[in-house]
């Protein structure tokens, strides 16, 4: 079959160069279009649930909001793990899928299953949302803003309005994170002793404050000529408008809301903060779609980031916010004697119903497959990995006693490593295998085989040699490097084996065969084995992303070539000379040359 395809390819030769032309052509266009990244997609599909509970603790996230999502993702088609995270106001529930599902059809289900759990969540608890299609390395660029003489406020104004959504107009992005600043709301701090001044109750204050800041639709006013739509426009506009609206009414005169709260423009409460080389800063932070080129998006944002130069107008939403003075909130006398609404339409002091006082709880809960879970993590330096997790797993074995119904898994960058082992020492063995039976259809003969597979053991040596001198730890890219190894040591041998074989067929004595043909095949060893190297050598003294991933392989390629290809070139003609006798059958019919019967002729 190969001669004919041989055959084939001769006759109809300028048809098969066109042919090559345009298929390199072709393969060119399509490798310009295709996307860059830094690294591959190492994580398996994943879609993020976030949900804000206002005012609700850990423990309430926990079995309110969480727990209902968890039962109602769980059994969804190709779900492999759900991991949930509740803390102070806010649910996360992440659904890894396996690594076969398509990320937008496991949103779609994702999508499909929330629906079931959105009637059962608690009234003030906001709609579920769906994060935006993400990378977990999908960070391309931080942008940090600075200031001397403008306020930190007016700086975060400017990126959430203008910086923010100019960003997100670029082709590729997926999603700005914002950290740091101060974000303006407006802000009615009530005064506790005014409030009971007057009656009212932080409920009224509240409850004042939303109805003074909308807009209301009027429906359409019908000419004969003409439609017009009525607006009841109440929304406010300025401080001013806000301290003028009405919380409610005693004997006919009406209690206006600066009579009972400071009213003013002040920071947000700050969970977290960003600072650059110690001065205080605000961090943006660009993410990149999936599948987007990374170059490419970089630059059109660094192009975007040169054309922001204005400031908006300043009529933009802030959020507007009732709370008490920062003095007032620390104090628990004060809050215990806040005044709250009672069914018969009378006010009493809120200790009178309720226990106000410091306790502890959680900060945040975990959980993963309907457990609650407990990560205790660590770095490993100076030591490697595995040999770390051996002495932590005697040690706790040793010293720590679980009660009952708890138990320990050991997880994280370990279990990815082990799990990578394994499947890299099996296709490793499956490697060999393969080699060993390719060659020997090449060589037909098993020492000759075993002469070529000798090889393997002279490339780990260099290559071992390579990870003792780099640090002396064997990674999973590291055993990467030794099952390429495999297949680059292995074909120097085949080239030196395979002449040796047809000279020695021809008749040549077997000095000769082995001087001559290593000659003959010594500058292709050294071409290859120096172009493999070459190629490695970047890699191997490059710096900077992704280095963590390619460098161990390169490192072990590279040192395993250079004793892989100066011992072959020494250790297969001293073996060949010793055991070449055995690679001829002497008793096997003689070999015909030029009508003559001719034989191999061993000479000591």
């Amino acid at each position: 079959m190969l001669n004919s395809i041989v055959k084939w390819s001769i006759a109809q030769r300028w048809l098969v160069v066109i042919a090559s032309i345009l298929i390199t052509l072709w393969g060119f266009r399509v490798l310009t279009q295709m996307p860059l990244d830094v690294f591959p997609s190492f994580a398996p599909p994943q879609v993020e649930i976030q949900t804000e509970a206002p005012g609700l603790a850990p423990e309430e996230v926990e079995s309110l909001v969480t727990r209902p999502i968890e039962s109602a993702i769980n059994g969804t088609p190709g779900v492999e793990t759900v991991r949930s995270s509740s803390a102070v106001g806010i649910s996360v529930v992440r659904v890894i899928f396996g690594w076969d599902t398509e990320i937008y059809r496991a949103r779609q289900l994702v999508t499909e299953r929330l629906q079931q759990a959105q009637n059962q969540l608690p009234q003030g608890v906001e709609t579920p949302q769906i994060s935006t299609v993400n990378s977990p390395l999908g960070a391309i660029i931080k942008y940090a803003f600075t200031t001397d003489t403008t306020p930190l406020m007016e700086v975060r104004r400017i990126v959430d309005w203008q910086v923010k959504n100019r960003l997100l107009a670029v082709p590729g992005v997926t999603q700005i994170v914002i950290f740091g600043g101060d974000e303006r709301q407006y802000q009615v701090l009530v005064d506790p002793a005014k409030l009971k001044e007057f009656n009212v109750s932080l409920k009224e204050v509240t409850e004042a404050v939303e109805k003074a800041n909308v807009n209301a639709p009027g429906g359409f006013l019908v000419t004969p000529d003409q439609e017009l739509l009525i607006r009841g426009v109440g929304r406010i506009e300025s401080i001013d408008q806000l301290k003028q609206s009405a919380i409610t009414a005693r004997n006919g005169t009406p209690v206006l809301l600066n009579q009972v709260a400071d009213v003013q423009i002040g920071a947000a409460l700050k969970r977290g903060d960003a600072s650059l080389n110690g001065k205080k800063a605000i961090i943006v932070v660009v993410n990149k779609q999936p599948a987007a080129d990374t170059p490419t998006v970089t630059r059109a944002v660094e192009a975007a980031m040169e054309e922001i130069n204005q400031v908006l107008e300043q009529q933009q939403v802030f959020d507007l916010v009732v709370w008490l003075p920062e003095s007032a909130r620390h104090n628990l006398d004060i809050i215990r004697n806040l005044l709250v609404d009672t069914p018969n339409n009378q006010k009493i002091p809120l200790a009178q119903v309720a226990k106000v006082d410091y306790g502890m709880g959680p900060n945040t809960i975990n959980r993963e497959n309907v457990s609650r879970l407990i990560i205790v993590s660590a770095n490993v330096n100076g030591r490697d990995l595995g040999s770390v997790i051996t002495d932590i797993r005697n040690q706790v074995k040793q010293q720590v006693q679980l009660p009952s119904g708890y138990y320990i898994q050991y997880g994280g960058q370990f279990q990815a490593q082990e799990k990578a082992t394994q499947t890299l020492l099996i296709a490793g063995l499956l490697a060999f295998v393969a080699i060993t039976v390719l060659i020997y259809f090449a060589v037909k003969t098993i020492p000759a085989t075993m002469m070529i597979m000798i090889n393997l053991p002279l490339a780990l040596v260099g290559g071992v040699m390579s990870v003792a001198l780099g640090g002396g730890v064997i990674s999973v890219a590291s055993m990467v490097g030794f099952i390429t190894l495999f297949g680059v040591a292995t074909r120097n041998g085949l080239l030196l084996v395979d002449n040796y074989n047809n000279k020695l067929a021809d008749g040549m004595p077997l000095n000769s065969v082995i001087v001559e043909g290593s000659m003959e095949r010594l500058i292709a060893i050294l071409m290859t084995a120096l172009s493999s190297a070459l190629g490695m050598v970047p890699l191997v003294i490059g710096s900077g992303a992704g280095k963590e991933i390619l460098q161990p392989l390169a490192v072990v390629v590279l040192g395993g070539l250079f004793t892989s290809t100066a011992l072959t070139l020494l250790v297969l003609p001293a073996l060949y000379s010793q055991f070449g006798r055995f690679l001829i059958d002497n008793k096997s019919t003689p070999l015909i040359k030029d009508g003559k019967a001719i034989g191999a002729v061993f000479e000591q």
